[in-house]
């Protein structure tokens, strides 16, 4: 074994390389006698919150002793973070003999996966050989041609809609709808938290698939204004005084799509599932980056927003959680984001925007989002390299929020597990 000859194969795919299509991931899997098709999954797409919803459903499902595995993207620091059961990553041991094995599986098809597609068949590889009861996987990108898109699941879930990824899924909020909803099925039930701007898409799509379809606000709801003491109702079912580790206002709708989905699987599947411990999983659930307080006194905050409706949310759970406090905004982007938007959304709340880079491969030139920062009249300072950013600001000791995209969050969070002498996954 070698971890890092195993992960050079893995990287000289292209993290970034992205093949639409289901062609290549239908034929690996098939020659691997279909490993997906034998454990029982939920399937959660949408543009924000997705990975949030994943982890909740899955913290609920551990805590009510079913055998849960996790996948989700992308990593913040290594690559086993998007491959766990339980709680646990895979270990690096099982991660380079799946490697070598899909590796060789590909060479003998003469087919090139795509980064994605081979982490993805790996995953299902390694779901099945583990004698999972469920997995919660959560999409990559859009869902009709997503390598995620090849089960057959228990359940859909669509968080939301807004724009993000418009060179491959459309320049209009009805065309990404549209990708999304490719992950409802024939008569499999679907969960939604899209507004009525953006549901028309779902909608259509599970009628036409007489999927039954289960909308936040209609179907179920939920009232709080805090995750320490929300309520959630259906037509059938109700809790209230619902806890959570979770932080932020805009994660209540994020619990509450989730407890749709749950309850789904109670209902419709007889999964036995009591309610001291759904309250333990909301209450316990862990979501890496997602409005993470990582130094409570100043504050300084990690939060993986990156586009117009992330930012906007992530400044209104800012202004309820610290309502007399402005921040200092460490940020880097990626070049295919609305960045206006988002710097205009960062700058109702921002004491001095500072831009840094050489945290990933397709980022944004500083200078773009310094120009824009001159349009809006923003206070800002470019400082190259994230390393130096974050230990500059560090000594500032005033309110900080890290965000912009999650590969400045992950690479931040390395720091931190450096600077911690945490070790890392894996």
């Amino acid at each position: 074994m070698n971890i890092n000859t195993d992960l050079d194969y893995l990287n000289s795919l292209g993290l970034h390389n992205i093949k639409p299509g289901l062609r290549r991931i239908s034929t690996i899997l098939n020659h691997l006698g279909n490993p997906q098709d034998k454990f029982k999954s939920i399937i959660v797409g949408g543009t924000n919150g997705k990975g949030s919803v994943s982890s909740i459903i899955s913290s609920v499902l551990i805590h009510n002793n079913y055998k849960t595995a996790l996948y989700t993207s992308p990593h913040l620091i290594k690559v086993n973070e998007r491959i766990s059961i339980n709680n646990q990553p895979i270990s690096n041991t099982d991660l380079c003999s799946l490697i070598s094995k899909l590796k060789n599986i590909s060479t003998e098809l003469e087919i090139e996966p795509s980064y994605f597609e081979f982490i993805t068949a790996l995953s299902f590889l390694y779901f099945y050989e583990k004698e999972i009861d469920i997995c919660i996987l959560e999409v990559g990108m859009g869902g009709r041609w997503d390598a995620t898109n090849i089960v057959t699941p228990l359940i859909s879930v669509i968080t939301n809609i807004s724009f993000d990824h418009m060179n491959y899924l459309g320049n209009t909020l009805n065309k990404i709808g549209q990708e999304k909803a490719e992950i409802i099925k024939n008569n499999i039930p679907a969960v939604t938290a899209c507004s009525a701007n953006t549901i028309k898409p779902i909608t259509n799509k599970a009628k036409t698939c007489s999927a039954p379809l289960y909308r936040y606000g209609i179907e179920f709801s939920s009232k709080g204004s805090s995750t320490n003491n929300y309520s959630y109702k259906s037509n059938t079912y109700e809790l209230l005084n619902l806890k959570s580790n979770l932080t932020g206002i805009y994660q209540i709708e994020n619990l509450s799509v989730a407890l749709q989905a749950i309850e789904l699987l109670s209902i419709k599947y007889n999964f036995k599932l009591s309610e001291k411990l759904i309250r333990k999983g909301l209450q316990d659930v862990k979501c890496s980056g997602r409005l993470e307080i990582i130094d409570i006194k100043r504050p300084v905050i990690l939060d993986c927003a990156h586009n117009d409706s992330s930012s906007a949310a992530l400044i209104k759970s800012l202004r309820i959680l610290y309502p007399d406090i402005k921040f200092d905004f460490l940020i880097g982007m990626l070049s295919d984001k609305d960045h206006k938007k988002f710097i205009k959304n960062i700058s109702e709340l921002s004491n001095k925007i500072f831009i840094t880079d050489q945290f990933s491969e397709r980022e944004a030139d500083t200078n773009k989002l310094k120009t824009i920062c001159e349009q809006l009249n923003c206070k800002y300072k470019i400082i190259n390299n994230y390393n130096i950013a974050f230990k500059t600001l560090l000594k500032k000791e005033l309110p900080l929020c890290i965000t912009g995209s999650i590969y400045l969050v992950g690479r931040i969070k390395e720091l931190l597990s450096v600077y911690n002498n945490r070790p890392n996954v894996g």
